[in-house]
Formats: C-alpha cells, sequence, structure tokens
C-alpha cells in the first residue's frame, strides 16, 4: 500500500513539473538592438502551448505600440540622448494555468542633433555650400536633403581644423528665392550604419533686391480730384505680391483706399495701382512701392513724387534788377511770381525755351547794346498758365575813358588759343584794380550776343581758351571775377 502511494505523488508531481516547465517554455522573438532610426520592430509570442488572453506590457520609458494582432506587437522606439534598455513582457493564460515571460531590448542612442542658421542673400544666385563637421573613423557617408527647391550640386570631403575631424561639404544651385531647410544626416559605421548626427541649416533670406522702377506711362501729378495709374516693371522673378503706401497720409487714395504706413501698405498682385487725390489740393504726395516674395524676400522702397494742384495756375507777373553797377557789362535777375507746386519755363521772344525749373529766377548777360525779350510760363499737373507780360534788356557798354583796361588778352587776332591776364594798371581805380587780382570765368559771345564758348576757372591770374572750333569773324570776349566783368573785342582768323 506505501508503495502504491508514493507511486501515485511521484506521478503527480511529475505531471505538475511538466505543467510548469511548458508554462516557463514560452518566449518572445524579436531584434534585442535598436538602433536610431530602425522604425517599426515586431515581437512575436511564441505560442508552443497553445495558450491565449495575451497580455502585452513594455517597461523602460515611453514607446509606440502600433499595433497588437494575434500573437504579436508592432512597437516603435524613441530616439534617446543615452542606451537605454528596454523589456518586452507578455502575461498568458494557458490550459494548465498563467504564465509570463519577458525579452530585454537594447534600444541605442539616437542621433546628436545640431541646428544652424544661414542667410543668404536675396541677389545671390549660383553655388552656395554648406558643411559638417564629423569625426574620422565614426562615419560612413552623410545625406543631404533640402526643401527650398535648389538644384543638387556636388559634395566632397576634406580635412577639418582639428586633427580628428573631417568637414563633409555640400553645394546647392540657388535657382529660386526660397527660404527653407538643409540637412546633413551622418550614418555611422556601427549599428548597421544608423545616423549618428544630424545638422539641420534653417535657411532664410534677407530681403536686399534693387528697387522697382516706374514705367514712363505712370503718372506724374493729379488735377482736382482726377485720377490716375501708376506702374512699375514687373522684376525678372515674379513677385508673389507688391506693397504700396503714400504720404502724407490721407493726401492720396489707392485704389480707393488710404494706405500710409510701410508697415500697413495696400498688397496687390499686378504691378500697378489706380490713385486719386483724397481731395482737390495743392502740394505733392509720395508714392512708395516693393515687391515681396514668399520666402521672405523683397525689393527696396522704390518712391515718385506726384504733384497735386486743384486747378490751372494763374499767370505770373515778372519784373527785372540790374545786377551789374553802372559802366559795367549788364546782368540782369528776372523774378516771376511766387507761387508753390509749380514748374517756371523761361522763354526768349519767338519761343524759344532757355530755362526750365522749380526756381521763379532767371539770371541772364547781355552784351553791349544787344536787346533780349524774356517772358514766363509756369505750369503744374493740371497744366501751362498763360504767358505773363514779356520784359525786355538791353546791355550797357564799358566806358573805356572812365577806366582802363583790366586784363590782357593775346594774340589778338587769333587762331587757336587765346591768353588772358591780369594787367598791372596802376590807372585804374584802386577798388576796380583789387578785385581784378583774378578772374574765374572766360565767355566767348559772337557779334550777335550769343555764348559760344564758356570755361571756368579756379580764381587764376593767368589761363587759356581754345577758339580752335570757331569760325573766322569778330567776337566779343569777356573775362569775369564775381561782379566784375570786362568785354573786349576778339578777332578770330582761321
Amino acid at each position: 500500500m506505501k508503495s502504491l502511494f508514493t507511486c501515485r505523488t511521484l506521478f503527480i508531481l511529475c505531471l505538475f513539473l511538466t505543467f510548469q516547465l511548458r508554462l516557463l517554455s514560452q518566449s518572445i522573438s524579436g531584434s534585442t538592438t535598436i538602433c536610431p532610426g530602425t522604425g517599426t520592430v515586431r515581437y512575436t509570442f511564441n505560442n508552443l502551448y497553445s495558450c491565449s488572453n495575451l497580455q502585452w506590457d513594455i517597461q523602460g520609458g515611453p514607446v509606440s505600440i502600433i499595433n497588437t494582432v494575434n500573437n504579436y506587437i508592432d512597437l516603435q522606439f524613441p530616439s534617446v540622448p543615452a542606451d537605454v534598455t528596454y523589456r518586452v513582457n507578455v502575461g498568458y493564460v494557458c490550459t494548465n494555468g498563467n504564465g509570463s515571460t519577458s525579452l530585454n531590448v537594447l534600444v541605442k542612442k539616437g542621433p546628436t542633433l545640431e541646428t544652424r542658421s544661414a542667410t543668404i542673400p536675396c541677389s545671390f544666385q549660383g553655388d552656395y555650400t554648406f558643411q559638417a563637421d564629423v569625426e574620422k573613423g565614426s562615419w560612413k557617408e552623410v545625406q543631404w536633403s533640402t526643401n527650398t527647391g535648389w538644384v543638387s550640386g556636388s559634395q566632397w570631403t576634406t580635412n577639418g581644423q582639428v586633427s580628428n575631424l573631417e568637414i563633409s561639404n555640400k553645394a546647392y544651385g540657388v535657382n529660386n528665392l526660397g527660404s527653407g531647410y538643409v540637412k546633413a544626416v551622418v550614418l555611422g559605421v556601427q549599428c548597421n550604419n544608423a545616423p549618428i548626427y544630424e545638422l539641420t541649416y534653417n535657411v532664410t533670406r534677407s530681403s536686399d533686391l534693387p528697387a522697382l522702377a516706374f514705367t514712363s506711362s505712370s503718372v506724374a501729378g493729379l488735377c482736382g480730384t482726377s485720377s490716375g495709374t501708376v506702374s512699375v516693371t514687373p522684376p525678372a522673378q515674379a513677385p508673389s505680391g507688391y506693397r504700396w503706401y503714400s504720404v502724407p497720409a490721407n493726401a492720396l487714395k489707392i485704389n480707393g483706399g488710404s494706405y500710409s504706413s510701410a508697415g500697413a501698405p495696400l498688397t496687390t498682385t499686378t504691378p500697378s495701382v489706380t490713385i486719386q487725390p483724397a481731395a482737390a489740393q495743392n502740394g505733392v504726395a509720395t508714392l512708395y512701392v516693393s515687391a515681396v516674395y514668399p520666402g521672405g524676400c523683397g525689393t527696396t522702397w522704390s518712391s515718385r513724387e506726384i504733384s497735386l494742384a486743384p486747378s490751372l495756375p494763374a499767370a505770373p507777373t515778372v519784373t527785372s534788377t540790374r545786377l551789374s553797377a553802372p559802366g559795367e557789362p549788364t546782368e540782369y535777375l528776372f523774378t516771376a511770381t511766387s507761387m508753390t507746386n509749380v514748374i517756371y519755363d523761361w522763354y526768349l521772344s519767338g519761343g524759344t525755351l532757355v530755362q526750365s525749373g522749380a526756381g521763379n529766377t532767371f539770371q541772364e548777360y547781355f552784351p553791349c547794346m544787344v536787346s533780349r525779350t524774356y517772358y514766363c510760363i509756369v505750369r503744374n499737373s493740371c497744366g501751362s498758365s498763360a504767358p505773363s507780360n514779356s520784359v525786355t534788356r538791353t546791355g550797357g557798354c564799358r566806358d573805356d575813358r572812365a577806366a582802363a583796361s583790366l586784363y590782357t588778352v593775346s594774340p589778338n587776332p587769333a587762331s587757336n588759343v587765346v591768353s588772358i591776364g591780369v594787367k598791372n594798371n596802376t590807372s585804374a581805380k584802386s577798388s576796380t584794380t583789387s578785385s581784378a587780382a583774378s578772374f574765374t570765368e572766360v565767355i566767348i559771345y559772337d557779334f550777335s550776343g550769343n555764348p559760344v564758348k564758356r570755361q571756368q576757372y579756379a580764381d587764376v591770374k593767368q589761363g587759356t581758351i581754345d577758339i580752335g572750333n570757331l569760325r573766322t569773324g569778330t567776337y566779343y570776349i569777356e573775362i569775369k571775377n564775381g561782379r566784375i566783368a570786362e568785354k573786349q573785342t576778339l578777332i578770330i582768323q582761321q
């Protein structure tokens, strides 16, 4: 009886140990070393004895569970700054009891991440080189990428300044105005050539494109509340838009609205706008425009002055003032009525325009016994005024009996070059002699009083003037120094 009991006990014990060994013999298969950039990894429960109700558990840190189906689980391990050991656990229920098993997984540290900045002028076009520093012997290759749309160029390696460093260089052909990133991924020689270093260049563009040019058809002035069109020539690379504003505030409307700040301009997709005075006014407004691109590039601001006038200007009145002293060659200053925001056009009798500008004065020399008549017309963005009154003046003549000649002119007659010098004239008045101690300008007139040759000097006592291109005839030569001017007859024989 005792032996029978012992046999039964041993049988039960053996059966128990068999079931336990079956529970303990379950295992997990899958990679035990995870390199950076591995991606999704599958771990499979080797279900040898038809166990069910699998319960997976991951220890060691955060991990992404991609999928769990039947007897396997898909995981993605994170990039870690140092090697980390994870444990993949699974619990299960079998017919002979519950059990669990695990697998240790070494996750190798991820690549060293670095970010740099690169600013490239918007005007730059051509090959631009980026570089990544790598440790000798630690890397297999460098993979470069960009989202700028630039053309991929050559890649080469050079020795660094530090003996254990090498430099991977990559050139990109900058062929647009885009910004973005350029990235270098260094693949190591260990851990299945996984990335060991990632360098990202954040590329920005500096806005230094040349200013836009206004078209010749763009209006430069507006009358009353009339409107006009202003356009610029589009740049070679089409921008995403154009920005417009004007100062002073509320002087102009641009496409019907008021925009008076570079910080809050009107943006258009076309290179032209319609401008209109906010009200009939007399003044000047300045219109500004620039082009802008998606990558942050843009042109500098271009400006155009817009003359504003409420109506046609009235005809001016012209007066004259003699500038030269009695007994001297005659110079007159003509003055027209002062007006704002107008252009003064001075005419010689007969309609010849002799001077145009914003100033309301006109100065002219009249040779001895020569008469001329001048008048003035003013104009603004509304048009031109009626002509002013005409003023006629006649040049006076020097009285050589009252004052001796102050300058010498030789040779006379002359054919090629005339020499002018200050004469040591003791018979002249002392004040006159002192004023004529030098001269600054020489003008030659034809016999009708028209200037045909002019030359300036740096306050000299001796000088020459070339007359080789003047025809044979009688001329007047005038030597000037400030308010002193002496005219002599010059005969040219060619």
